[in-house]
């Protein structure tokens, strides 16, 4: 049995039940409060996060390119591509969850991939904290298997699947996954900066007026 205080009042004005409507579906904040977020189809989401993750890995393949004269470029597309996929998964299996639909994180999330590619396509500038990460995964991995990095050179020839495959694909993981430490940092000082905008922002909005809408039929009565 449908509840006949939920339903809007036919003699309101237009105005009035567009409002009512509208604020039903957001809070104070601005942020949807009922799940009425469409999940994309994935193959969107897998283009998306693919151009996402090809223009940040830039200066790391640019990077790897340099440090292996094996110039292992399967191993770092391999690489690559399980970070693209995993974003896709991670994109897609949250989609509908309540906590995308708020403003702030939208807002953190656009700042923070945004500059990631802004970083990225401006190399070698941006490139600096690549070369960090990289470094440091370089190290790590030399003591873990033992292959040694050598820098390229012109008579370097591109390799496959040999025995500087698997060194090159976990030194690109382990590099992808200290620029996302990195950026899960600065993630949390935007997402900070971003409450702390809004909360401002609120305070210094006008009230909004609330609009009482009178049944024309009870004058009469």
């Amino acid at each position: 049995m449908t509840n006949e205080s939920s339903r809007p009042n036919p003699y309101a004005p237009a105005g009035v039940i567009e409002s009512e409507s509208d604020d039903a579906l957001h809070d104070i904040n601005g942020d949807l409060t009922s799940d009425v977020r469409h999940r994309l189809p994935i193959w969107r989401i897998a283009i998306r996060w693919t151009f996402v993750c090809s223009l940040s890995a830039i200066p790391s393949f640019l990077f790897g390119m340099v440090v292996t004269k094996h110039q292992q470029i399967p191993a770092m597309l391999v690489g690559i591509a399980i970070f693209c996929a995993l974003y896709t998964w991670l994109d897609w299996r949250t989609a509908q969850q309540a906590w995308r639909n708020k403003k702030s994180l939208k807002w953190t999330l656009g700042i923070m991939y945004g500059t990631r590619v802004l970083i990225s396509i401006a190399v070698p500038i941006g490139g600096m904290l690549d070369i960090i990460c990289g470094v440091v995964s370089t190290s790590l991995v030399t003591k873990m298997t033992g292959f040694e990095f050598e820098p390229g050179g012109p008579e370097s020839e591109i390799s496959t699947f040999g025995e500087s495959f698997f060194p090159v694909l976990l030194t690109t993981l382990i590099q992808g996954g200290l620029m996302n430490v990195v950026l899960a940092i600065y993630g949390i000082v935007v997402f900070g900066i971003v409450l702390a905008i809004r909360a401002i922002s609120g305070k210094n909005e006008p009230q909004r007026e609330k609009t009482i809408a009178v049944d024309p039929s009870s004058l009469n009565s």
